[in-house]
């Protein structure tokens, strides 16, 4: 039995488990796979790959060594829909530009709903490791949701976009981006 409690959690109750989950626009992405689905995952056997400061420094490095010395970074959360939207549409754009995309998520998100919200929205895999990175912290890339990044020349640019950016304005954005690159 599904319940909205006074909190705007919606509550599970079975003879079983009581699971709750914080009402959030998210929700209205996996309504068409049904709410029930939420919680069939156990967290216990859910082990979530995160993306820390090493892992920055060698996609950074490793673009450098292999004539790619370029690439974006997109921070999106799952409790925000339209930074689940907008995934797919940096993928398009690193596809157009020839340049790979690091999709992170949310270090706050529940584990749970996002790797529900990738099925149900079609996102890759990659796109369920968890931003670690204390660069990309410190450049604020945490503050708001979704969040992108581009870097080049063995370095990280000198802004972020943060927010949902049309198509248009996201491609003029990386594009400035990489002009002094």
């Amino acid at each position: 039995m599904l319940t909205v409690d006074r909190h705007m959690r919606i509550r599970r109750m079975s003879a079983h488990a009581i699971r709750c989950l914080t009402l959030g626009s998210a929700i209205l992405l996996l309504a068409a796979a049904g709410i029930d689905g939420l919680f069939d995952a156990r967290a216990d056997e859910i082990s979530p790959a995160t993306f820390d400061d090493a892992d920055l420094t060698e996609a950074i490095s490793a673009g450098s060594a292999t004539g790619t010395p370029r690439g974006i970074v997109y921070v999106w959360s799952p409790h925000m829909p339209y930074s689940v939207h907008g995934l797919q549409d940096v993928l398009d754009l690193g596809q157009r530009l020839e340049l790979p995309v690091i999709a992170l998520l949310d270090p706050d998100a529940d584990w749970q709903l996002a790797a529900r919200v990738a099925e149900v929205a079609g996102l890759p895999g990659h796109a369920l490791r968890a931003m670690r990175s204390n660069r990309l912290f410190d450049l604020g890339v945490t503050l708001h949701y979704p969040t992108l990044l581009v870097f080049g020349a063995g370095r990280l640019g000198d802004a972020v976009l943060p927010g949902h950016a049309s198509p248009a304005v996201g491609e003029a954005f990386v594009r400035a981006q990489l002009m002094g690159r």
